[in-house]
């Protein structure tokens, strides 16, 4: 018996080895042709496809330039490797690299309340392209939208979906036909004709922040006819885009008093002036009465003002949060009519207090050098949008990650005002450390710290003349004129930690921003380092990807990977007040072939002040 169970242990040992020298010469065969097939794409131009092997069976990912690419990768191993099989499916995962920029037209024709939507987009952009038709549809002479836009794999992804989409609606909005139109080169183009020059001039700039300056300006100003005869006549208007005068005066002088009054307002940052002279016209009655009305006008109505002055009419328009503040506006003009019977003073403002006024934004932003926290709700989708984007713009040494948490209220009526909040947030995240701003029922509460008086009073300014004069600033901010220095570590404190963090590099799987399991000690080991030796230092800590997809994705991997890593700091005891996370995008480190993984990691660093 004792013999049997050697011989049968004998044989189980040999069919073991037999079975594991099997194993390993299929792994050697497998890593020779893995090898082989890697030289041959190199010599053929394809270094960004990858290959392994399941016996003689060839699977290729990675990327090429086009579909006669992908099948010329498949061709070369065949040609290169006897015996290598690549089926359908392993040609199928080399992806087209997309390298050309999105295009897209908006066109209104004149009298049409039609949109037309062409151009190509990234294979991906499905949602942007429903989104820039939805946001044509809520526009106000739109009544249908022809979607012509086609996908295509070898356009990158439109990542500025929002702000061109906003920008097209408020061209649309102020102009009779117009079209809008991102070249592949990054250029817009305006063309189309509206009202004044600065309703022109706003649209122009807004369009050189989303395009960084590359703009071709071909709007129009409607030309405003000289009524030779009517009489004279003054049209002031107020809206987010500044104030236009227009009409016809028979004197220099008065058209000077008119834009000397105008000028005097604190919300005149651009006037456009169409107020022509022409002698025929004849004296005005009302020069007088304009500079008593149009201060009073300014500030007491909410948001869009008119004041419409004719030889037989004049008329005021605008909404007033209460009897009030009617009252002094019709007050003013009273005397007008008193002395000149045959002029007919109307006063359309209707009074918007109480709850039918239309309420603001109840909304907030907080803010650190670890990003920025949006929470509230806003009566519009292009607003939630707009907040964003602006904030997205601010020069790269003061931009910070934005979380979006608004939410669109369709009640909310929008008002004019509300559509200059995304300028104050930019300016408030320029001028301010760590902070809040504040948006609830009438007030606005202002918290954080500046750099000094001055910029608070520019602040307080800036928040002024963007609410209703109605509306409570509260100015919370406060000053350091000369911060004190925080302690740093000692040199070779620094020194020792920071090599000690340099060994602790996090490494991640392909396309995945999650931290591993086999790679959280070494978080917890970079912890324990911090809070052990890094005193008061900040600390940054960085994302890095390899070179597969574009560069904006990579860009967008690299940071939620910092952003994770963060994460596990925080919880092991690191304050988030220390850190800050930042994105390097695609490893400029070029790695020999299989050692990839090396690119697609996380370091912790001191900053250096």
């Amino acid at each position: 018996m004792k013999y049997l169970v050697t011989i049968l242990l004998f044989f189980l040992a040999v069919a073991v080895c037999t079975g594991l020298s099997r194993f390993s010469h299929q792994k050697t065969v497998e890593r020779v042709l893995t090898e082989e097939t890697r030289a041959a794409l190199n010599g053929a131009g394809f270094q960004d496809v990858e290959v392994s092997y399941d016996h003689f069976d060839a699977k290729l990912k990675g990327f090429v330039d086009s579909e006669e690419q992908r099948v010329e990768a498949a061709d070369t191993v065949d040609e290169a490797i006897s015996g290598a099989y690549v089926n359908e499916g392993g040609v199928r995962m080399i992806e087209i690299r997309p390298t050309l920029q999105p295009e897209i037209t908006i066109t209104k024709k004149k009298d049409s309340r039609t949109a037309i939507l062409q151009g190509v987009l990234g294979a991906a952009d499905e949602d942007q392209k429903k989104y820039l038709a939805s946001n044509l549809f809520v526009i106000n002479g739109i009544d249908a939208v022809e979607n012509e836009v086609s996908l295509d794999s070898k356009r990158k992804s439109f990542d500025k979906a929002a702000d061109f989409a906003s920008l097209a609606a408020e061209l649309i909005s102020n102009s009779d036909y117009s079209e809008i139109a991102l070249a592949e080169n990054g250029l817009i183009t305006l063309s189309g004709m509206v009202e004044t020059s600065a309703i022109r001039d706003a649209i122009a700039e807004t369009a050189g922040r989303l395009s960084g300056g590359r703009v071709e300006n071909k709007l129009e100003v409607r030309p405003k006819p000289i009524a030779v005869g009517e009489g004279p006549e003054v049209r002031i208007t107020r809206s987010r885009f500044g104030i236009a005068v227009s009409g016809n005066v028979a004197f220099e002088s008065e058209k000077a008093a008119v834009m000397e009054v105008v000028s005097r307002n604190p919300e005149a940052a651009r006037i456009a002036d169409q107020l022509a002279v022409n002698p025929a016209v004849g004296a005005s009655i009302w020069i007088q009465n304009i500079k008593t009305v149009i201060p009073l006008l300014f500030s007491n109505v909410v948001g869009d003002a008119e004041a419409h002055y004719t030889a037989s009419r004049v008329v005021v328009r605008g909404e007033v949060p209460s009897d009030a503040h009617r009252e002094r506006i019709v007050s003013a003009l009273s005397p007008l009519a008193a002395v000149h019977d045959s002029l007919n003073v109307t006063s359309e403002l209707s009074v918007v207090s109480g709850s039918s006024a239309p309420k603001g934004p109840e909304m907030s932003m907080k803010f650190d050098r670890n990003g920025i926290v949006l929470e509230g709700q806003v009566p519009s989708n292009i607003l939630r949008q707009s907040i964003e984007s602006r904030l997205n713009l601010i020069e790269e040494d003061k931009r910070l990650s934005v979380d979006n948490r608004l939410t669109v209220d369709d009640s909310l009526p929008p008002i004019g005002w509300i559509n200059n909040v995304p300028d104050l947030l930019v300016e408030v995240i320029k001028r301010v450390s760590s902070g809040s701003v504040e948006f609830k029922n009438s007030e606005v509460a202002l918290t954080g710290t500046t750099h000094g008086a001055e910029e608070k009073q520019i602040i307080q300014n800036l928040a002024v003349n963007t609410v209703p004069q109605e509306f409570n600033v509260a100015n919370l901010l406060s000053y350091v004129d000369q911060p004190f220095p925080s302690p740093k570590l000692m040199a070779a404190a620094a020194g020792e930690l920071a090599e000690s963090l340099q060994s602790l590099a996090v490494y991640f799987d392909s396309g995945v921003d999650q931290v591993r399991e086999d790679q959280r000690s070494k978080v917890q080991e970079a912890a324990e380092a911090i809070r052990r030796n890094a005193g008061e230092s900040s600390l940054l800590v960085g994302g890095y990807a390899d070179s597969r997809g574009d560069a904006e994705s990579n860009r967008q991997l690299s940071i939620r990977r910092a952003t994770s890593v963060k994460d596990l700091l925080i919880e092991a005891g690191v304050p988030a007040e220390k850190m800050r996370v930042d994105s390097y995008g695609e490893d400029p480190v070029q790695h020999p072939s299989g050692e990839e993984w090396k690119s697609r990691r996380v370091e912790i660093r001191i900053v250096t002040e």
